[in-house]
C-alpha cells in the first residue's frame, strides 16, 4: 500500500452513493481507500476526480472530491475564529481536467476554500478556470467575501498557466483579521490581500475551516455519471494553525 505524501487528517466527500447522499469517509477511513475511482493515495501525490453528474451533499448542488480539515488523530472537526490566531493553508497541485463550458461560462473547479461553519457562502476560494477561447490557457481567480451579509467578489489571481503546469497556492488568515493569498508558477507569484474586519464585528464569532482538492463550478442534472470531470493531483497539503 502506497505511503501519503501528505498528512491524512482530513474527511472527504465523494460523489459516489451513501443512500441519496455523497459519501463522506472519516480520517481514519481515508487513509485505508484502495481501489476508488474518485480518490487515489500514491507515493507521490493524492488523486481527486470528481465527475459533474453524481451524488451530491444534502447542502449543494455540485459533486465534489474534496478534504475537510479534522484536528490530527481525531474525529473532531478543526473550526477556528479570524480572531483566534494565525491560520494557513498551503498546496503544490497539478490540475488535469476541469468541467466542461456551461453556457457562456467557462468550466472551472474550486481547488481550495475557506468556508464558514454555518454553511453560508465561503469566506474564500481558489477556482480554477480554463480562459476564453481562442486561449488555451487556464487562469486562478480569487473569490473573496469581505462582507457577511454580501456576495464574494472574484480577481483574476494568475492567467495564462499551460495545461498541466505545477501551481502553488498559499492563504493565511492572521489573528488580526488579515487575509492574504498568492498563487505561484514556476518562479511568478501574484499576491491577493482582504480583510475580515466586518466578519469581525459580528456578535457571534464566525467559525471557519479549511477545504481542498476539486469541489466543481457546475450543477449536477443526474446521478448517472459521464466523462464530464474535474481532476487534480496534490503533491503537497499543508496547514498550520499557531
Amino acid at each position: 500500500m502506497a505511503t501519503s505524501p501528505i498528512d491524512l487528517h482530513w474527511s472527504l466527500t465523494t460523489p459516489e452513493a451513501d443512500g441519496d447522499s455523497a459519501k463522506t469517509y472519516t480520517p481514519s477511513q481515508v487513509a485505508a481507500i484502495t481501489g476508488n475511482k474518485y480518490f487515489e493515495i500514491t507515493d507521490s501525490y493524492l488523486r481527486f476526480t470528481a465527475p459533474v453528474n453524481g451524488f451530491t451533499t444534502a447542502r449543494s448542488t455540485k459533486t465534489r472530491s474534496e478534504f475537510r480539515e479534522y484536528k490530527p488523530g481525531t474525529n473532531q472537526e478543526w473550526n477556528w475564529e479570524a480572531s483566534g490566531g494565525t491560520h494557513a493553508m498551503g498546496a503544490s497541485l497539478v490540475v488535469n481536467s476541469v468541467p466542461d463550458k456551461v453556457d457562456t461560462r467557462e468550466g472551472s473547479v474550486y481547488i481550495g476554500q475557506i468556508h464558514v461553519d454555518n454553511g453560508e457562502s465561503p469566506l474564500f476560494k481558489f477556482t480554477y478556470e480554463k480562459e476564453r477561447a481562442p486561449a488555451t490557457t487556464y487562469k486562478v481567480v480569487a473569490s473573496f467575501r469581505a462582507d457577511p451579509d454580501k456576495d464574494p467578489v472574484n480577481s483574476d489571481l494568475f492567467k495564462g498557466i499551460a495545461k498541466g503546469a505545477r501551481i502553488q497556492y498559499y492563504v493565511k488568515v492572521s489573528s488580526t483579521g488579515k487575509l492574504t493569498a498568492y498563487v505561484q508558477v514556476g518562479e511568478v507569484r501574484e499576491n491577493f490581500a482582504g480583510d475580515l474586519a466586518l466578519w469581525l464585528q459580528q456578535s457571534t464569532a464566525p467559525l471557519f475551516y479549511f477545504k481542498a482538492g476539486v469541489y466543481n463550478n457546475s450543477t449536477a442534472t443526474s446521478t448517472v455519471e459521464d466523462a464530464n470531470q474535474s481532476e487534480a493531483l496534490f503533491y503537497k497539503l499543508t496547514t498550520t494553525h499557531a
